[in-house]
């Protein structure tokens, strides 16, 4: 697989927790607030690469493009969802290796189909 620099860390969120968190902003969250909606834990992306070949039980080797790593990329992006859990009560319920199981999944469905 050839990528762009995989060392890179985000924090990731299943979109079913982002729709859960939107429902109780919207009936709890304070007009004019800002609410960060993450899990607050980094992963790299060699990390999901990693989850990603050990769900689909294959070898992935990757090889680096440098045309495709982006120098102004900040290496670490982690938000802080304590404020959003402290005012109105949401917590990530789904792990990132559940996320990832399900979207695979869906697309090997969708794939037989």
């Amino acid at each position: 697989m050839v990528t762009g620099d995989t060392s890179i860390v985000r924090d990731f969120t299943d979109v079913r927790d982002v729709v859960a968190a939107y429902d109780l902003l919207l009936k709890k969250g304070k007009t004019g607030e800002i609410y960060n909606v993450c899990s607050g834990k980094g992963r790299s992306l060699s990390y999901i690469i990693g989850i990603m070949a050990k769900i689909l039980d294959i070898n992935i080797h990757t090889r680096v493009n440098e045309k495709l790593v982006r120098l102004s990329d900040n290496k670490i992006i982690i938000g802080s969802n304590e404020k959003i859990k402290r005012e109105v009560g949401w917590h990530n319920s789904i792990p990132l290796e559940k996320s990832l199981g399900d979207i695979t999944d869906c697309w090997q469905k969708n794939d037989r189909d």
